[in-house]
Protein backbone atom coordinates (compact mmCIF):
# COMPACT_ATOMS: atom_id res chain seq x y z
CA UNK A 1 0.00 0.00 0.00
CA UNK A 2 2.91 2.33 1.09
CA UNK A 3 4.73 2.15 -2.71
CA UNK A 4 1.32 2.74 -4.44
CA UNK A 5 1.18 5.81 -2.51
CA UNK A 6 4.68 6.95 -3.25
CA UNK A 7 4.36 6.50 -7.35
CA UNK A 8 0.94 8.61 -6.93
CA UNK A 9 2.62 10.77 -5.07
CA UNK A 10 5.51 10.88 -7.64
CA UNK A 11 2.98 10.79 -10.58
CA UNK A 12 0.65 13.81 -9.29
CA UNK A 13 4.51 15.90 -8.06
CA UNK A 14 5.44 15.04 -11.33
CA UNK A 15 2.38 16.26 -13.43
CA UNK A 16 2.04 19.69 -11.25
CA UNK A 17 5.22 20.52 -11.78
CA UNK A 18 5.27 20.32 -16.03
CA UNK A 19 1.55 21.88 -15.59
CA UNK A 20 2.85 24.98 -13.85
CA UNK A 21 6.19 25.26 -15.87
CA UNK A 22 4.16 25.20 -18.92
CA UNK A 23 1.90 28.08 -17.64
CA UNK A 24 4.46 29.74 -16.82
CA UNK A 25 5.99 29.50 -19.98
CA UNK A 26 2.71 30.62 -21.38
CA UNK A 27 2.29 33.76 -19.38
CA UNK A 28 5.85 34.61 -19.84
CA UNK A 29 5.51 34.82 -23.14
CA UNK A 30 1.86 36.54 -23.15
CA UNK A 31 3.75 39.07 -21.02
CA UNK A 32 6.40 39.24 -23.35
CA UNK A 33 4.15 40.05 -26.26
CA UNK A 34 2.26 42.63 -24.56
CA UNK A 35 5.29 45.02 -23.18
CA UNK A 36 5.96 44.44 -27.50
CA UNK A 37 2.91 45.78 -28.17
CA UNK A 38 2.64 48.63 -25.48
CA UNK A 39 5.83 49.72 -26.94
CA UNK A 40 4.44 49.77 -30.18
CA UNK A 41 1.37 52.15 -28.76
CA UNK A 42 4.00 54.52 -26.84
CA UNK A 43 5.59 55.36 -30.76
CA UNK A 44 2.55 55.89 -31.99
CA UNK A 45 1.78 59.60 -32.44
CA UNK A 46 -1.94 59.36 -31.79
CA UNK A 47 -2.81 62.67 -33.78
CA UNK A 48 -1.22 62.08 -36.69
CA UNK A 49 -3.43 59.07 -37.23
CA UNK A 50 -6.50 60.85 -36.68
CA UNK A 51 -5.54 63.88 -38.56
CA UNK A 52 -5.59 62.18 -42.12
CA UNK A 53 -9.60 61.59 -41.55
CA UNK A 54 -10.53 64.19 -40.15
CA UNK A 55 -11.39 65.49 -43.87
CA UNK A 56 -12.14 62.41 -45.55
CA UNK A 57 -15.32 63.12 -47.70
CA UNK A 58 -16.58 59.19 -47.00
CA UNK A 59 -17.08 59.95 -43.29
CA UNK A 60 -20.41 61.48 -42.94
CA UNK A 61 -20.91 63.19 -39.32
CA UNK A 62 -22.78 61.11 -36.75
CA UNK A 63 -25.28 62.08 -33.99
CA UNK A 64 -26.41 59.67 -31.24
CA UNK A 65 -29.49 60.59 -29.34
CA UNK A 66 -30.07 58.68 -26.20
CA UNK A 67 -34.22 58.58 -25.40
CA UNK A 68 -34.68 59.94 -21.48
CA UNK A 69 -35.57 57.40 -19.05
Amino acid sequence: MNAVVDVLMKFFGGFIIIYMSLIIVAYTGMLIFAFIEIRKQYKLDKTASDEDYIDASYYKPLSVIIPAP
